[in-house]
């Protein structure tokens, strides 16, 4: 069994026009929302034992402030190839992970990674709320997490994912006001 855990960065500023997209970093609303996802993660006992992260600055920036709730640290490796990755580019970086990984936590861009999202999805199996939620919008911060039967990550190919939960910082406020 592996497990998958989606997440796209955290809401980046638009501050500086002259800045390059790749070194845009968090704003405000981003840097609060990040720790929540991450706390989240805890409370749901989501443990990645891998990171895989693109290198942007604001997909690092989302990773420096999940990281004090990822128990135990996860060992992480950025790749280029991540900056905005579409579906499939992505699907090949997860083939290649080491198969001694059992849960890998890919942070990225979309619209690369609700792309993936809706691939990796068994329309069959998981929560077919979540899904359309994805296909709606999948906002900065957002979490998808999936479980796929598979002893490699090679094995991993479309529809054969079942999606355990979709959660996004509004959704999780909403949940702990009500």
């Amino acid at each position: 069994m592996k497990q998958l855990f989606i997440l796209r960065h955290a809401k980046s500023s638009w501050a500086d026009p002259g800045q390059r997209d790749f070194d845009r970093p968090l704003n405000a609303r981003g840097r609060s929302a990040a720790p929540v996802m991450g706390a989240h993660m805890a409370r749901q006992a989501y443990r990645p034992d891998y990171v895989l992260c693109s290198p942007a600055a604001r997909t690092r920036e989302t990773l420096e402030r999940i990281q004090p709730y990822l128990d135990p640290p996860a060992p992480t490796a950025y790749a280029e190839t991540l900056y905005l990755a579409t579906a499939k580019q992505l699907l090949s970086e997860i083939a290649g992970l080491g198969d001694r990984h059992a849960a890998a936590l890919v942070i990225g861009h979309n619209p690369g990674l609700e792309d993936l999202c809706a691939r990796l999805a068994d329309p069959l199996a998981g929560d077919a709320a979540a899904l359309v939620a994805i296909g709606e919008k999948f906002p900065t911060a957002g979490l998808a997490v999936f479980t796929f039967p598979a002893n490699s990550w090679r094995e991993i190919s479309p529809h054969t994912g079942a999606l355990v939960e979709f959660a996004t910082p509004k959704g999780l406020a909403g949940r702990a006001s009500a």
